[in-house]
């Protein structure tokens, strides 16, 4: 919670590209990337479509092995346009190619396959992906694939946040769990 450490947007990105560089130099980790909504999380942006809203780094889809169905990724920290699941591309516009839409006001640049990361029983969400940008770093959540167990990695995570930064307390969980 880098928030109420009084984090700026820039202080929380010299922390994460700190500890992402550190979770590499150690070993054994895949993927790291950042969102604002943690898989499984209970923060949640929901509008009347019923679709979620994840501000993210463009490595969230290789982290969490969502699959890029159509169009690309987005570079870090663009703006204005979107990548839709394929849920939400089938239910907003059935029949037609979604790239090149406009969905809350951004263009929607790719399609990605659904992934159930609100709640393992959530069927009738969407989900809509946008970069996510300077402003939102502290509200950011580090997402990490490690080879091996993710019971066996979370103590070394927790270890080399914590030697980042002494006052925070992260929680790790993995989804293992």
């Amino acid at each position: 919670d880098l928030v109420s450490h009084g984090a700026s947007p820039e202080s929380a990105a010299g922390y994460f590209a700190r500890v992402e560089s550190r979770l590499r130099a150690a070993g054994g980790v895949r993927n790291v990337a950042l969102s604002t909504l943690p898989p499984l999380g209970h923060r949640m942006t929901i509008n009347s479509e019923r679709t979620v809203f994840y501000d993210v780094t463009p490595e969230y889809f290789d982290t969490l092995r969502i699959a890029v169905l159509r169009g690309r990724t987005f570079a870090s920290g663009e703006r204005g346009v979107v990548m839709v699941s394929d849920s939400l591309a089938r239910r907003r516009w059935p029949g037609e190619d979604p790239l090149g839409k406009v969905y809350a006001e951004a263009t929607v640049i790719g399609v990605v396959a659904d992934a159930r990361t609100v709640r393992l029983s959530e069927g009738g969400a969407t989900e809509c992906y946008r970069a996510i940008q300077p402003k939102d770093m502290p509200l950011a959540v580090l997402v990490v694939r490690v080879d091996g167990s993710a019971r066996v990695a979370a103590p070394a995570v927790r270890s080399i946040m914590r030697q980042e930064d002494a006052r925070l307390m992260p929680q790790v969980t993995a989804l293992e769990e």
